[in-house]
């Protein structure tokens, strides 16, 4: 069945990144690398990605469990700023809509496999995140300038400071 499942995904590829670009536009970025301009370039390598997984995984008897792909992603990243997450939900919306004619056998191995992707690189970038030590809900970075120089306060990484004044401190 995988392979009938590849054949599907890669008949159908231009049809899921059409409706995937129109669903991730629709959405307002929640940072700058979640631009839709930015993450459209990563669709094909992500779908080529989806075709390994379907091919290396067993397709039956793939259980989901309760929880959306959203209510899963919003676990691994708090604050909600991964380019990612809403990159991944709108896939999986695509996904669903253009495959809405499979079985439900068939339905559960996409989605699985998709899920399994999505989560893995959710939090592989959360992984390199320096809110993953905070709170991430929590936090905020202000700046202020101070001198002419700008000055980032950055509680999330330590509390460290970041800019001009963590090289040339300035005493006030």
């Amino acid at each position: 069945m995988s392979a009938q499942l590849t054949k599907l995904l890669h008949d159908r590829s231009h049809r899921i990144k059409d409706d995937w670009v129109q669903r991730l536009r629709a959405k307002p970025p929640r940072s700058a690398l979640a631009d839709p301009d930015i993450l459209v370039h990563r669709m094909d390598e992500t779908l080529g990605q989806l075709t390994v997984i379907l091919d290396r995984t067993k397709t039956e008897g793939a259980a989901l469990g309760k929880y959306s792909l959203e209510r899963k992603l919003r676990k691994v990243c708090q604050c909600g700023l991964n380019p990612l997450l809403d990159y991944f939900i709108t896939g999986d919306a695509a996904l669903s809509a253009i495959f809405s004619d499979l079985s439900p056998v068939e339905s559960t191995a996409f989605a699985t496999a998709w899920h399994g992707l999505a989560h893995r690189e959710v939090e592989s970038l959360c992984g390199a995140c320096c809110r993953k030590q905070a709170n991430c809900a929590l936090v905020s970075v202000s700046s202020v300038s101070v001198r002419r120089r700008r000055v980032h306060l950055s509680p999330i990484c330590g509390g460290r400071f970041t800019g001009d004044l963590a090289k040339n401190p300035v005493k006030l």
